[in-house]
């Protein structure tokens, strides 16, 4: 590890989001992720940021949820990362 004391990992992320998705709901956490997804989508076209970088945003965010704790809450934030990446394929709204 290079750094070990960070604490960050894929498990990590995924109780982070599933605390997100229960604080404050799907369609809160797929709007903050669509609009980073935006930002990056942008930046990546302007040659600011790698070409496969939101690939393999996409593909951490979707480990993390496997690894969440509850199948109810992994297919739930599988729903929103989908969402957030493909609009229409989300959080229906309420």
């Amino acid at each position: 590890e290079k750094f070990p004391g960070l604490g960050i990992s894929v498990s990590a992320d995924g109780a982070f989001l599933g605390a997100l998705l229960e604080g404050q709901g799907a369609e809160w956490l797929e709007d903050r992720l669509a609009g980073a997804v935006s930002l990056y989508r942008g930046r990546a076209a302007a040659g600011e940021s790698p070409a496969d970088f939101l690939e393999r945003w996409r593909d951490t965010l979707e480990a993390a949820a496997a690894d969440t704790a509850g199948a109810d809450n992994a297919g739930r934030l599988g729903v929103v990362i989908r969402g957030a990446f493909d609009p229409g394929l989300g959080t229906p709204p309420p």
